[in-house]
């Protein structure tokens, strides 16, 4: 079985959306018994996955899917166990790099799906504002489905899955 691992800065917002959708995603294509997803923070500080989130991927996917969610730090996985580890910025690729030398695995999310330039996925607020959460939220969650969607054609093709 391949394992995925998924990260973000604090594990409430981007990294378990990413999460919910690529389990949605594998399941589609009939490759939920091949492949785990798993999502961990650089620094999470002992949270539930936001009200946002949760929102967000009840309403793309039809279930509370993260109501049980609970942050969890990339110190509590064992980085050797997974194939692939995406991030959802450079910086955080990088982090994790200097951190815990995981480099001929880790990539920056929209890095790996093929995007030359912007690979950074921000936080939800980043897209329209603190304002209008919704929408940033639902904004992000397009960019990580998009991007997941890339990365799996790109997995598919080159035999990793």
């Amino acid at each position: 079985m391949k394992r995925i691992l998924l990260v973000c800065e604090g594990n409430t917002d981007r990294s378990p959306m990413a999460k919910a959708i690529l389990e949605s995603m594998l399941k589609e294509k009939g490759l939920s018994n091949e492949v785990s997803v798993d999502s961990a923070g650089l620094s999470p500080d002992g949270k539930k996955a936001s009200s946002g989130s949760r929102e967000t991927i009840k309403y793309l996917l039809g279930s509370d899917i993260l109501r049980n969610h609970k942050q969890k730090s990339v110190r509590d996985v064992n980085l050797q166990e997974f194939d692939f580890i995406f991030t959802m910025t450079e910086g955080q690729r990088e982090d994790l790099v200097k951190q815990f030398a995981a480099s001929d695995k880790t990539f920056a999310l929209k890095e790996f799906a093929g995007y030359i330039n912007d690979i950074d996925i921000k936080e939800p607020w980043c897209y329209t504002g603190k304002s209008d959460w919704k929408e940033g939220y639902g904004n992000c969650a397009k960019e990580i489905q998009k991007a997941l969607q890339k990365c799996l054609d790109r997995m598919t093709r080159d035999k990793f899955l």
